[in-house]
């Protein structure tokens, strides 16, 4: 839908706000994400890219580019319209999706976490299924550092040095 619509109904999953001020809404039992800017609101869906995804998490970098970790794989928003991301393991089940101050984004499958720095064209591998069980939740302190939560361990830092929190 564009234009002044109304948002879809539904479960509301994930909330982030981009660089030009809108507020970016996904729908975590459908595969809808919504975008209002100003009193305009518009819904993608299915015919923009966003095939049979549950929307489990959305993030704004500090460049203006919008993410969604989804059901089906990590997204970025196109303009119009939303393409997968390419890279080993940003294809499947994606657990979260954060951004940084400084512009770095970093995603999360349910046993790996990926980071792409500002500007840098790729994802990498920044900790895996050996160091993480489980992930549920992605953060990213003041100074950079990536906090992880995950069912088995808890609250582990995978910056530099490591520190695990047991809770």
């Amino acid at each position: 839908e564009r234009g002044g619509a109304p948002l879809p109904e539904g479960a509301v999953g994930s909330l982030t706000i981009a660089a030009d001020g809108s507020l970016w809404v996904g729908f975590g039992g459908i595969a809808r994400i919504s975008r209002i800017h100003g009193h305009e609101v518009t819904t993608y869906g299915d015919a923009d890219g966003l095939t049979d995804a549950a929307i489990v998490a959305l993030a704004a970098d500090r460049s203006g580019e919008v993410w969604a970790a989804t059901s089906k794989g990590l997204l970025q928003f196109a303009g119009s319209s939303w393409r997968p991301v390419a890279g080993a393991g940003l294809n499947g089940n994606m657990i979260a999706v954060t951004a940084s101050t400084s512009g770095t984004v970093l995603a999360a499958s349910s046993t790996a976490v990926f980071e792409r720095a500002a500007g840098a064209a790729t994802f990498r591998e920044v900790a895996s299924a050996s160091a993480l069980q489980a992930i549920q939740s992605i953060a990213v302190d003041a100074h950079g550092g990536v906090w992880v939560t995950d069912t088995m361990t808890g609250l582990k830092s995978i910056g530099r040095p490591p520190i695990n929190l047991s809770y």
